[in-house]
């Protein structure tokens, strides 16, 4: 009887070894819009030497049409950002995600994977 508790033991240390850390709902979501990022642009060019911008997007959290031009910003780093955002495949945001109907993504993005224009 001990062999087999010492075993069954052993293999449930063994299974919570190879577990992935699970993501939260929002986390999810976050990641799903990270996706859909194109034509990313900083209307800044000379805001901040930093190679990283940390952008908040606003979503509206009802509206679930392709392309929605989402206006993005990060005064400390980038200034002003636009992306166009294909929600369409992503479902709707976590309630946590949510205020007054608006999700509001922050996200990284590098300064090398923008488009820059000037203004």
């Amino acid at each position: 009887m001990k062999k087999s508790v010492c075993l069954l033991l052993s293999l449930i240390a063994l299974a919570g070894c190879g577990e992935k850390e699970q993501k939260t709902p929002e986390q999810t979501y976050s990641d799903l819009v990270i996706k859909s990022l194109s034509n990313i642009i900083i209307m800044d060019q000379d805001k901040g030497i930093e190679k990283t911008c940390l952008v908040t997007f606003d979503i509206d959290a009802n509206a679930n049409p392709s392309n929605i031009l989402s206006e993005g910003r990060d005064k400390v780093f980038c200034g002003k950002v636009e992306a166009m955002i294909d929600i369409s495949d992503t479902p709707r945001p976590p309630n946590a995600l949510i205020v007054n109907g608006v999700a509001h993504i922050r996200m990284e993005i590098n300064k090398s994977d923008l488009y820059v224009i000037e203004h």
